[in-house]
Order: structure tokens, then C-alpha cells, then sequence
């Protein structure tokens, strides 16, 4: 759609093999129309597994709200792609479905249902690498990898079960068949929240080998815990990122299979309120490694990380800008880091 155009129980529906552009100019508002999605690209029986992407882009917005009876508010049997524009869908089951959902840019709003297993963004594959999106389902699930899992590399994520009274979780993933499934969080800002009886932020079933969740960068603050299923502690894998998150009940390991505890750091002195933490390492032991991209302090300065537990009652050393902060390191409960020395 180009233009200002508002448009009542009218939908865009395409079931040709080729890929489909959406430009956005303006604003623009999709009701459809009966029970069917504001936007769908499905397979027919000519093209079943020929079905090219559906990709959105510019700088105008689409307000996507189908009628009660509909589902979903975006419906793509393939790949939807998501480069721009400011785009709200909300529906009775989930807000935007794929096979696939890559989002690069943009600004995404998408609501789920009150079912469980609704979500706000639903695919078997869920790439997040830009953009600004708010997802939600009451009772059900912000972003659901429901087959090969979530991947976020960038943007500012913020994924939530808005019911108060029963289970869903912020962000989860659930293996098909007998293929792992992952959640992986390598960069940007999240924020994610599971419902109040459901209490995963992120989390996943963990029924088959090779489930993992694993964070190695960004900055990632739950309301909730981080786990699902029977997942053990090497299921559970902090190598990096602010992490700041009630409880991981069966524990974590870093990329080494060493076991992470909680740590906190003030480090207002040195970098302020929710400023990027750079030049940052782990001086000793010079072993281990942690990584710090797309990593913040908070609103009063603190870092929280996951680190190795202190070997032997020996110390871990940070630097950080060259300010060495230092504490012996122990499962159960919040470790803090004191100053040492500065430069």
C-alpha cells in the first residue's frame, strides 16, 4: 500500500510462487475481511515449496486489525521479512506468523491471544537482527520459535505474556520432531517477562538433545527465570551480555562447561547510567573470557553478568576501563564485585 489510505474489511492476499514487496508510504489501516488474516501469502497445490518471501520496508506505517473471527493479522506460509515501517498487528491467536519471521528494521508492535501457545510473533525460525518490537500474548507468548528456535543479534526487543493470572513466557522455543532447537542471544537490548503463575522469561520445552539456550552478548533483563522443560545445567549457556533475571533453576555453564554464577558490579564511577560498557575483560583468571558487545549499565550503574565459579577461594579480576574490580565467586545467591584499584 502507498499513500494515506484506510481501508475497511479489505485484505492483501497473494498466492503466487514469486517474492512480494510491500512498500510503506503513509498511513495505512487493514481490517480484512470474515475470518481471513489483514495479510496472507499461503502455498496453493501449484506451488507447494515454491512460495517466495514476503518482505515490508519503507518508512510509512500499516495498522493491521482483522476482524474478531480472524486468527492471525499476518499470515506467510514462507519467509516474511520486516526491513521498515511502523507496523501494529494484533489478532485471536497470533499477530504475525511465518514460516520464517526475519526482522531487520522497523518498528513492530504484534499482540497475541489468550490461548495458550498464542504469541505475538510466531514462526519455526525467528530472527531478530534490528529494528524496535513489542510482542505480547496473554497467556501465551511474546516471540515463539515453535520449531528450529529464536536468534536475536540486534534491536531492541521486548517480548512479554501480559496475563496476570496464568502461565506464558516472554520468549520461547520448541523443538519438531527430533531437531534441536535454540534460543540464542547475541547482541542487542531485551527485555522479556513470562506471566505470573508461567514464570519462564525465556524458555523452551528442552524435550529433545541439543536444546539450549544461550546468551553471549546484549543486554538482557527478565522478569522471570531462564529454563522450560527438564533442561539441565549444560542446557543453559552464558558466555557474555548483561544478564539480569530472577532464577535459573537448574543453573548454567559458559561455553567451556564451566558452572556461572550471578554477579553484580557498580560501575557508575566509571561509565555512568545506562552507558555502553567497553574496553571490559576478565584479567584473571586468563582463561576464561567474556564477552561485553552490545552491553549496558542500568539505570543506577550496575552490571550484572554470569561469571565461573571462583576456583580453590582464589579471587576473579575484571577490568573494566582499566578499573579492576575483584570477588570470590560462589553458586547461591547475588556475588558482588569491589573496586580494587584504579588506573
Amino acid at each position: 500500500p502507498k499513500g494515506a489510505t484506510k481501508m475497511q474489511a479489505v485484505k492483501i492476499e497473494v498466492n503466487s510462487p514469486g517474492d512480494v514487496e510491500l512498500i510503506l508510504k503513509g498511513k495505512n489501516s487493514l481490517k480484512g475481511s470474515g475470518g481471513a488474516p489483514s495479510v496472507e501469502k499461503s502455498e496453493t497445490n501449484e506451488n507447494i515449496g515454491k512460495t517466495g518471501h514476503v518482505v515490508i520496508s519503507g518508512d510509512g506505517e500499516l495498522n493491521l486489525t482483522p476482524q474478531k473471527s480472524a486468527t492471525t493479522a499476518i499470515k506467510v506460509s514462507s519467509t516474511l521479512v520486516i526491513n521498515g515501517g511502523t507496523i501494529t498487528a494484533s489478532a485471536k491467536s497470533n499477530g504475525i506468523s511465518g514460516g520464517a519471521v526475519e526482522i531487520a528494521g522497523g518498528r513492530v508492535t504484534a499482540k497475541g491471544g489468550t490461548s495458550n501457545g498464542d504469541a505475538g510473533i510466531y514462526g519455526n525460525t525467528v530472527a531478530i537482527s534490528g529494528g524496535t518490537i513489542q510482542a505480547s500474548g496473554y497467556n501465551g507468548i511474546g516471540v515463539y520459535g515453535a520449531s528450529a528456535g529464536v536468534v536475536i543479534t540486534g534491536g531492541a526487543v521486548t517480548a512479554k505474556s501480559t496475563s496476570t493470572r496464568a502461565g506464558g513466557s516472554g520468549i520461547w522455543g520448541r523443538a519438531s520432531g527430533e531437531a534441536p532447537c535454540e534460543i540464542e542471544i547475541a547482541g542487542g537490548r531485551v527485555t522479556a517477562a513470562g506471566g505470573r503463575r508461567g514464570n519462564y522469561a525465556i524458555g523452551g520445552s528442552g524435550a529433545n538433545a541439543g536444546d539450549k539456550i544461550r546468551i553471549s552478548g546484549g543486554t538482557v533483563n527478565l522478569t522471570g527465570w531462564i529454563g522450560g522443560g527438564s533442561r539441565a545445567a549444560e542446557d543453559v549457556i552464558i558466555s557474555g551480555g548483561y544478564v539480569k533475571t530472577d532464577s535459573i533453576p537448574g543453573g548454567a555453564v559458559n561455553g567451556k562447561g564451566q558452572k556461572v554464577c550471578y554477579v553484580r558490579a557498580d560501575l557508575l564511577t566509571v561509565y555512568g547510567r545506562n552507558k555502553s560498557v567497553y574496553d571490559a575483560r576478565i584479567k584473571t583468571p586468563g582463561t576464561v573470557s567474556y564477552g561485553f558487545a552490545d552491553t549496558t549499565t542500568d539505570g543506577e550503574g550496575y552490571i550484572y553478568l554470569y561469571l565461573p565459579v571462583s576456583e580453590a577461594d582464589t579471587c576473579t579480576e575484571l577490568s573494566f576501563d582499566g578499573v579492576i574490580y575483584e570477588g570470590i565467586l560462589q553458586e547461591g545467591g547475588l556475588n558482588e564485585l569491589t573496586l580494587k584499584s584504579s588506573p
